[in-house]
């Protein structure tokens, strides 16, 4: 049985030597084009795109990968999860951080919301956070996922199952938690494109294809909606290569620092022509698995 999308544990987030870091460019970019398997025919494949870019605050600054899913937060997630799940939402964030994520979620959502953020590390501001909003933290493995779940009925990831080493594991457990379940269960994780391999190089253990992400979807019923979002295209990866990669490859002042304002003018034009005209390559993906409970099935 596969415990990984990837067909090695090479995990950059512990360091790698210089024949390690030719290694896992290697083998990540064999994993991208020719790994993976048959794709799941059940994956809907849409390009995200809004027209109020500039009505949502998100921070300045940051990459195209970091606006594009901060974008998505605030608009696509929070009607599709408020109508399709029945009751108050039950969230868990895995590999939450510093539970950034929970926050923002909080006030972007007007109904009554519940949080729990899991990590394999311990953050200080998760006391502020269970002060503030009464959240609750876990410091867990993902690879445990089926301990601390307890009737959350929306589960997500942000950009952090490109550092699980076992993350079919992962969502093996969350299949079999989701199909046990009588009410709907809605799931969102944002996760490294191909293109990451060269915008974010020695970043965690693997980048995803569809083909990968299709090991994935493959896990849960084929009752469940599955819906990949493409965020951004050509554009922004050229803008992340130019303004961050090659910088931080070339040991020079992030530029970012010295013209933010022609970055953040940069970024939205990037991001505006990507989302009007998406060309062939991706910035990030959204996957989204919206599974209904098994009261549906017997209703029907």
């Amino acid at each position: 049985m596969e415990k990984s999308t990837s067909l090695w544990n090479l995990n950059a987030d512990h360091g790698l030597g210089f024949f390690d870091k030719l290694k896992w460019m290697l083998l990540n970019a064999a994993n991208n084009t020719v790994g993976g398997g048959p794709v799941d025919k059940g994956i809907h494949v849409s390009n995200f795109a809004i027209d109020n870019i500039r009505e949502i605050e998100t921070a300045e600054g940051v990459s195209p990968a970091r606006r594009l899913c901060d974008l998505f937060w605030h608009s696509i997630p929070l009607k599709r999860c408020t109508d399709f799940l029945e009751h108050p939402i039950n969230a868990v964030e895995i590999g939450c951080g510093s539970g950034i994520y929970g926050e923002i979620l909080k006030i972007l959502i007007k109904d009554e919301f519940y949080y729990k953020g899991v990590d394999v590390s311990d953050n200080p501001i998760w006391f502020e956070y269970r002060e503030k909003y009464g959240f609750n933290f876990v410091q867990a493995s993902s690879n445990n996922v089926s301990g601390y779940l307890d009737d959350e009925n929306f589960i997500f990831t942000q950009s952090a199952l490109e550092h699980f080493d076992e993350d079919l594991t992962f969502f093996r457990q969350l299949a079999d938690y989701v199909s046990s379940r009588k009410s709907n269960t809605y799931q969102v994780h944002l996760i490294p494109s191909e293109s990451c391999i060269r915008t974010f190089p020695w970043h965690g253990v693997r980048q995803y294809s569809i083909q990968s992400i299709s090991k994935i979807t493959n896990l849960f019923d084929d009752n469940a909606s599955k819906t990949l979002y493409r965020l951004g295209s050509d554009r922004c990866n050229k803008l992340h290569f130019d303004w961050i990669t090659l910088p931080r490859i070339l040991r020079k002042r992030d530029p970012r620092k010295e013209n933010p304002e022609v970055y953040e003018h940069a970024l939205e034009e990037a991001i505006r022509r990507d989302m009007a005209s998406p060309g062939g390559t991706t910035c990030f993906y959204a996957l989204e698995i919206m599974t209904k409970g098994n009261h549906c099935e017997k209703d029907s």
